[in-house]
């Protein structure tokens, strides 16, 4: 007898413990509004959740499909006119309106909107797609971000396509738009179809190109500076070659090839219109040559100073 009861308190156990599971997620969820769908908000959906309104739950995993979606992590496919995350996100999001991420976590796979992408503290690993903008300023992004506006991220690690403006703190790779703005490092290539700006003392390894202009004052560049109209690092260093209309700056180690180039301290070479350099370890060629602490100040075609 006493082992009957035992068994049967065993039994009992496993059956508490099963339905216990069971509470704690449902294979389908059917909301009409959050406070109004089958099963409550404290509950995982794996499976199916279907969100004829606005639906609230904990973690769903596979597919997330409604008019507002709000989970905490995702994993699967999530498709509404608006998609909001509390934490995770592996997979696919794709809204009609705009894809939102609050959390600190890591977003893998895909965000797809017409209007934005927004997750201000997220990391990023994969493809942010946007019409309007995508929005990253204290987060990282590994991969590829795409809109008319990029802004702003603060690492990007890849690539960064913007119509009119990308906007990054640091810059690991490539970053294409209208106009480019960075205030941290920059190592690969900067593409601006009109300017390429860098604000504060930070090195810019690689190559920077515009239509119009690259402006980094107080930069470090090492590598290429190509524009139409100027090129300026008005009290930072250029080691390599820049090339445009107007070429400045303050220490040059390398090559400028210009209409007018202009260096307070100069080591190799300015080619062009009009060269001015207060010091000089290297030559000048051009129509006008200056060199203020040379042995000949001004000199037309040619002038040398080591």
């Amino acid at each position: 007898m006493k082992r009957l009861l035992a068994l049967a308190a065993l039994a009992a156990l496993g059956i508490a413990q099963t339905a216990a599971a069971a509470a704690e997620w449902t294979p389908v969820q059917l909301a009409l509004w959050n406070k109004l769908q089958i099963f409550s908000e404290e509950r995982d959906v794996n499976g199916l959740r279907l969100d004829l309104i606005y639906g609230k739950n904990e973690d769903v995993r596979g597919l997330d499909l409604g008019l507002v979606n709000n989970s905490a992590d995702l994993i699967g496919i999530e498709a509404g006119a608006a998609n909001w995350n509390r934490g995770d996100m592996i997979g696919l999001q794709a809204a009609a309106l705009f894809n939102g991420n609050e959390s600190t976590g890591d977003l893998i796979g895909l965000q797809l909107a017409p209007a934005l992408n927004y997750a201000p503290r997220a990391d990023v690993y994969g493809l942010q797609l946007a019409a309007g903008a995508n929005y990253l300023p204290d987060g990282n992004l590994y991969g590829l971000q795409a809109a008319a506006w990029n802004g702003r991220a603060h690492n990007v690690y890849g690539l960064e396509a913007g119509v009119l403006l990308n906007c990054t703190t640091d810059l690991y790779g490539l970053g294409a738009a209208l106009a480019n703005y960075s205030d941290g490092h920059v190592y690969g290539l900067q593409a601006g179809g009109l300017l390429n700006l860098n604000v504060g003392r930070n090195p810019i390894a690689g190559a920077q190109v515009a239509a119009l202009a690259n402006y980094a004052p107080d930069a470090t560049v090492h590598g290429l500076q190509i524009a139409a109209a100027a090129n300026v690092v008005a009290d930072g260093a250029v080691t390599g070659l820049q090339i445009a209309a107007w070429n400045e700056g303050k220490t040059l180690t390398g090559l400028q090839l210009g209409v007018v180039n202009q260096a307070t301290t100069a080591r190799g070479a300015q080619i062009g219109l009009v060269n001015k350099s207060d010091r000089m370890a290297g030559f000048q060629l051009g129509l006008i040559n200056i060199i203020s602490s040379g042995t000949v100040a001004v000199c037309p075609l040619l002038n040398v100073q080591f």
